[in-house]
């Protein structure tokens, strides 16, 4: 399924899932670990932020711009960049 970064921010702010570890299962293992890095990333910054529109842009850009630099470099594309909302 998909979860999407809103459903990713309720996850990580919600009170009781804080101080316990967590577990990310990723769709394949096709994904270079520039794109894990960045989806990692995003995640972390979800946590504590009060999400608006621009900021929900600004967590999900490094993760586009990832996506489309292996995409290009590997002259595949690994999987579809959708406009989060």
């Amino acid at each position: 399924g998909h979860i999407g970064i809103v459903g990713f921010h309720h996850i990580l702010n919600d009170s009781r899932v804080q101080h316990i570890p967590l577990i990310l299962e990723t769709p394949s293992f096709e994904q270079p670990g520039e794109v894990w890095a960045k989806e990692i990333e995003a995640l972390n910054r979800l946590s504590g932020l009060t999400l608006e529109e621009e900021t929900i842009e600004e967590v999900v850009d490094p993760i586009r711009a990832a996506v489309m630099f292996v995409s290009k470099s590997s002259g595949k594309t690994k999987r579809k960049l959708q406009k989060v909302t």
